[in-house]
């Protein structure tokens, strides 16, 4: 195989000695990328064109004699996101979100680990080493992942797998007793009433993540868990009941339990534990599609949230609205101005405004969503027929959705 490099102009420092107003044009030939002559000006070193030019020693070359090599340098890439840099680009925004959903607790759930920004960059640490959740790029509210939740010395409290939507946490421990007591929990988890108990839960609630617990400041100890809390499966395994501690018990998609105690010195001790999701959210997150797909966003110019992504839907949440979500400030009823929420999409080269209505079923009776006094709300004049009245019939008008509360800029779920 003949390779020819014609009319290559060479830079001076590759000739030995030219002067920097001269260029030269080689035309050199090579068998299999070398060359046994080194051309008219002897072997040369460097890249030109495209090129890299290196030489064979005699001990190195199959002709036993000095050669000159080439090879082909392979084109800059303006925006090389590979699928290791996307794997790892693609962890830190939903680490930090659940950080802050989560921050009373896990500021001070690492034992021998400093509280506050030392229990921050202990649990990144850990998220930035794990493989997944796989969250497209844009994703920006919170997602409850099997993220490290706790770590100590003390057992840890198992729990089984389960599909989205339950009501009670199952845990991996099981009894024969017929009641299941509160010594009952705690000799099955191996430790004594006096040790203290948090319950996590997530719900997923008109497609958006609710988180809530009993924290640790709470003190619960296993002791002080109220009646009714506590029942067990058909199969003996032990479950606990959310709303029996006041926490919301609809549609449970993730869940954790973290046992603590102080040793003699006044140490926190806890238990190593992290979060348990369903097995929907599993798939949705850590399967090889979610994979593929999160890193195929990555390397595309638009985010999950500026297309009409079923990323959401696979995951069980409401779709984001697919344009700029704002507010304006106008006329909308017979009481007074206020902002009204507001989208806005540029659509077959003009903007198209929409306003959106807690019903659209008929517009004398569908309300206009607003924001008044920081809350998102409606008001008994402001109907879809009143907007339109007096600001014209030049907006779309769309069912309002819980989820593009969060998107608008309120916190309806978790930071």
């Amino acid at each position: 195989m003949c390779c020819c490099l014609d009319d290559v102009p060479v830079a001076t420092s590759l000739t030995g000695g030219l002067a920097p107003s001269q260029v030269i044009h080689l035309k050199l030939f090579f068998i299999m990328g070398h060359s046994k002559s080194g051309g008219i000006f002897g072997f040369i070193k460097g890249k030109v064109a495209g090129k890299s030019f290196y030489v064979i020693s005699s001990s190195r070359s199959k002709s036993k004699r000095t050669e000159q090599g080439v090879r082909a340098i392979a084109e800059s890439i303006s925006n090389p996101q590979t699928a290791s840099q996307a794997l790892q680009r693609m962890k830190l925004a939903p680490a930090q979100k659940f950080y802050n959903a989560f921050a009373e607790l896990l500021s001070n759930a690492f034992q021998g680990v400093s509280y506050g920004d030392a229990s921050r960059r202990y649990f990144m640490s850990k998220c930035m080493s794990a493989q997944g959740p796989y969250v497209q790029r844009g994703v920006d509210r919170f997602i409850p992942a099997a993220y490290a939740f706790s770590e100590g010395s003390l057992p840890s409290v198992g729990i089984e797998p389960f599909d989205g939507g339950v009501s009670v946490i199952t845990l991996a421990a099981t009894t024969t007793a017929e009641t299941v007591t509160n010594q009952v929990l705690a000799a099955a988890l191996n430790v004594t009433t006096d040790y203290q108990i948090t319950i996590v839960v997530v719900n997923n609630i008109n497609g958006l993540f609710y988180p809530s617990y009993v924290g640790f400041d709470q003190r619960v100890k296993i002791a002080d868990i109220p009646e009714g809390a506590l029942a067990k499966d058909a199969n003996g395994h032990i479950t606990i009941s959310p709303a029996a501690f006041g926490l919301d018990a609809s549609a449970i998609v993730a869940m954790c339990v973290v046992l603590s105690t102080q040793d003699a010195s006044g140490n926190w001790l806890r238990s190593t534990q992290e979060m348990v999701i369903s097995n929907e959210l599993r798939v949705s997150l850590y399967g090889a599609d979610a994979m593929e797909a999160a890193i195929y966003s990555y390397q595309d110019t638009q985010s999950v949230n500026g297309i009409n992504s079923e990323w959401y839907y696979n995951l069980g949440l409401a779709q984001a609205w697919s344009g700029k979500l704002t507010t304006s400030y106008t006329h909308v009823g017979s009481g007074p101005d206020a902002d009204v929420v507001m989208g806005i999409q540029q659509l077959n080269g003009r903007i198209v405004r929409t306003i959106f209505a807690n019903s659209i079923e008929d517009e004398q009776t569908g309300l206009v969503i607003l924001v008044i006094d920081g809350q998102i709300t409606t008001r008994e004049d402001a109907t879809i027929a009143q907007f339109k009245e007096l600001n014209g019939s030049g907006y779309e008008v769309e069912l309002w959705q819980p989820a593009y509360a969060q998107q608008l800029g309120f916190i309806t779920g978790a930071e």
